[in-house]
């Protein structure tokens, strides 16, 4: 599996893969983030469970996390989780869950927390959109305040 994802991300414009592999599969994982050819991104492997994430830095198993704050226990250790992956050169990708409404917490959250990628699926319904929305909004004040800031330095 490992040669096939190589070929495909080298043969077309992929650059994230999701779970290459079981859950249990901390050696493949390892193996495929270690040709640094996509973004490996850590999710049924890390459940946002602190100690499998940690683990995974210690490890270099994959290169990005998925943060769903339905499967940490608060918003502190989901800060505190962003913190040690960032701190690691990891990226973290913020994510909506099943279930989920048209509160846009975790696009403030990625905001706040610098987190560059969000994971909200097809924009779709009212729910995705919100979290869109958002971030487009967040975008374009974020945006004029940094253009300003570079204008007086």
């Amino acid at each position: 599996m490992v040669e096939l994802y190589n070929e495909l991300c080298t043969e077309y414009p992929i650059v994230s893969i999701e779970d290459p592999f079981d859950k249990e599969d901390w050696e493949h994982i390892k193996n495929f983030s270690g040709l640094g050819i996509c973004q490996v991104v850590g999710d049924d492997l890390l459940m946002s469970n602190p100690k499998r994430i940690e683990r995974a830095i210690q490890e270099n198993t994959c290169n990005a996390l998925l943060l769903k704050i339905n499967q940490i226990r608060t918003v502190t250790e989901a800060i505190e989780v962003a913190k040690m992956a960032k701190d690691a050169h990891c990226g973290v990708m913020i994510s909506q869950w099943s279930g989920e409404t048209e509160d846009t917490f975790i696009a403030d959250l990625s905001v706040v927390l610098a987190i560059g990628q969000i994971k909200a699926g097809a924009p779709c319904r009212g729910e995705r959109l919100a979290k869109y929305n958002q971030d487009r909004e967040r975008e374009s004040i974020f945006i004029v305040y940094i253009l300003k800031t570079y204008k007086h330095q």
